[in-house]
This record gives structure tokens, C-alpha cells and sequence, in this order.
């Protein structure tokens, strides 16, 4: 059976926001995203990745959302509905 809805917090329960404005849910995640952020080869991806996303090699989420909106609007529209 699922979980009640109540199992859910409102933001202000998960922690303070850290220096860029993030919300940080526990010390435990502050520290494995630190750890991730003094990893040379994670930044190299994330720039690499970034970069692709600017010369069109990648979309982004919000760019996903919006061809799969575009497509569920064609559809819809081949089926008169």
C-alpha cells in the first residue's frame, strides 16, 4: 500500500539554505555534495556537458518538456481531441 501524503515536509524542515541560496537536507548530503564539487573529473564532466548543451549536442530538461509537449500537442491534434 502507498504512503500517506503526511509523510511529506514542508521545506523549512529540511534545512537551512547554503551560500548558493540551495537547500541543503541534511549535513550528511552538504558534505557528499562538497565532496562531489572537489572532484576534478566531476567538474571536467559537468563543463563538458554544459558545453555540449551550448553548441546544441544536448538538450535540456526544460527542452525535453517542451518537444514532449509539442509531440503530446501534435498527437492530439492528428486525433481531433
Amino acid at each position: 500500500m502507498n504512503k500517506p501524503v503526511p509523510d511529506l515536509r514542508p521545506d523549512d524542515d529540511l534545512g537551512p539554505l547554503d551560500e548558493h541560496g540551495q537547500q541543503i537536507w541534511s549535513p550528511e548530503e552538504a558534505a557528499a555534495i562538497a565532496r562531489l564539487e572537489a572532484d576534478p573529473e566531476e567538474l571536467a564532466a559537468l563543463e563538458e556537458a554544459l558545453a555540449d548543451i551550448a553548441a546544441g549536442r544536448l538538450f535540456t530538461t526544460e527542452e525535453v518538456f517542451e518537444r514532449l509537449a509539442e509531440h503530446k500537442r501534435q498527437w492530439l491534434a492528428e486525433r481531433g481531441l
